[in-house]
């Protein structure tokens, strides 16, 4: 489910349409709903509501007769896996299919979407005595139930079956109408409230819904285990235990990517960008040094490199080949990081990046990645790339700013070294 990772010099945090919807989804959280939410959520509750209990009364009970325990603790695991959100767009998947698959062949398959309505109420209720949910984002999570109904529907048209593999093609179905309310609902509300179109909205659901598929293979193995014992469900809820875990990773991995990526963001202002090279100057790097200080919740990596012969080839060919030797350093360091790592002359023939969320171990492959392509890189006017790297990551140091002091170090030593060999720069 982790979407991160991927190859250098390509963004491996959601990309910057994606950015902004989560980063404007996290504010609206605490806030009250704007008036063309309220009146599209509450419409869309009022709808489910009217669709759930109808289902209720309707639908065959399949010979199930649940005691109010098991009802209960149904409401509380999808409660508590509602609560594991994996941020995605301007909304959140849940692995609550863990209990929602379970859900739907032990009790009558037409109070699962009540049941799953009071869960997400519930869990919504925790969200806002922390402080993270304004009340009337009840609706919004009443109106995100609608999906339970797809797969309620199909089953209670179907007799409410006991789980057989057999009935594969019912199941498919079940899970198709799944995916079909969600769209219709979360389209419905993301489009006329917030004006998301359809093609932005797609690529999240997408992400969603492979989490759902992922999950709906071992959820239904619990669902067969409630065949001997009602209560065999609850051997699930630890996996739900290690999700949590994943996705408080990756909203901390987005958490810096959102901070470090808007700072990036502000190089493209005249007064933060090198108007030689295009990457951030030294009041960019400034600003962002200390915005991750003030930060301070996860990993931050610097390196500092400085090339090596510049002096050099602004004596025997002349400042422009330092120049251009000056940019194609600039362009080669920018093509080895994520778009949102910030990159920036700090001077002269000084380079700055910093690298948010970044490990001591991938900052020293990192360092090493550009080390290895700055020197393969074709000689510009005839002189060949080369520069002395240093690096330094937090925990291991206290702050970012003392990260920068050692990487600093580093390269000084490093260019020592260099100097030994070759004739000074």
């Amino acid at each position: 489910m982790d979407i991160l990772g991927g190859a250098p010099g390509r963004t491996t945090e959601p990309g910057s349409t994606t950015d902004a919807l989560i980063g404007e989804a996290r504010a609206r959280m605490p806030e009250r709903l704007s008036a063309r939410d309220l009146a599209v959520s509450g419409l869309l509750s009022a709808a489910f509501l009217a669709a759930a209990v109808g289902l209720a009364l309707a639908s065959p009970e399949g010979g199930r007769h649940p005691g109010v325990v098991l009802v209960v603790a149904f409401g509380a695991a999808y409660a508590a896996c509602s609560c594991i959100d994996f941020e995605v767009s301007s909304g959140t998947g849940v692995p609550t299919m863990l209990v929602l698959v379970p859900m739907l062949f032990a009790l009558p398959p037409g109070w699962v979407p009540l049941v799953v309505a009071a869960g997400l109420l519930a869990g919504g209720a925790w969200e806002w005595r922390r402080g993270a949910l304004h009340p009337e984002r009840g609706l919004v999570l009443l109106s995100g139930a609608w999906h339970a109904v797809g797969p309620a529907l199909v089953l209670a048209l179907d007799g409410a079956p006991d789980p057989h593999l057999s009935d594969w093609p019912t199941y498919t179905a079940a899970l198709a109408a799944q995916f079909g309310f969600d769209l219709a609902s979360t389209g419905l509300r993301e489009r006329i409230a917030f004006g998301v179109p359809a093609r932005v909205l797609a690529p999240a659901l997408a992400r969603v819904w492979t989490i759902d598929l992922l999950l709906a293979p071992v959820a239904f193995l619990a669902a067969l285990a409630t065949l001997d014992d009602i209560y065999a469900w609850l051997l699930v809820l630890p996996a739900a235990a290690l999700l949590a875990e994943m996705a408080r990773d990756r909203r901390g991995r987005i958490t810096e990517a959102l901070w470090l990526a808007h700072a990036y963001r502000t190089v493209d202002r005249e007064a933060h960008r090198d108007a030689l090279t295009g990457v951030g100057n030294r009041l960019a790097w400034d600003e962002a040094v200390a915005l991750a200080d003030s930060q301070g919740s996860e990993p931050v990596s610097v390196i500092i490199a400085d090339l090596d012969g510049l002096k050099r080839t602004n004596d025997e060919h002349g400042h422009e080949a330092g120049d251009a030797l000056i940019r194609a350093a600039a362009d080669t360091i920018r093509g080895e990081v994520r778009e949102s790592d910030l990159v920036a002359r700090l001077g002269g023939d000084e380079f700055g990046v910093l690298l948010a969320g970044a490990s001591r171990e991938r900052c020293r492959l990192t360092a090493r990645r550009i080390a290895r392509a700055l020197s393969d890189h074709p000689p510009v006017r005839g002189v060949r790339l080369a520069a002395s790297l240093g690096w330094a990551a937090t925990p291991e140091v206290a702050t970012v700013s003392e990260a920068e002091r050692v990487a600093d170090q580093r390269m000084y030593h490093a260019k020592q070294a260099h100097l030994a060999t070759r004739d000074p720069a």
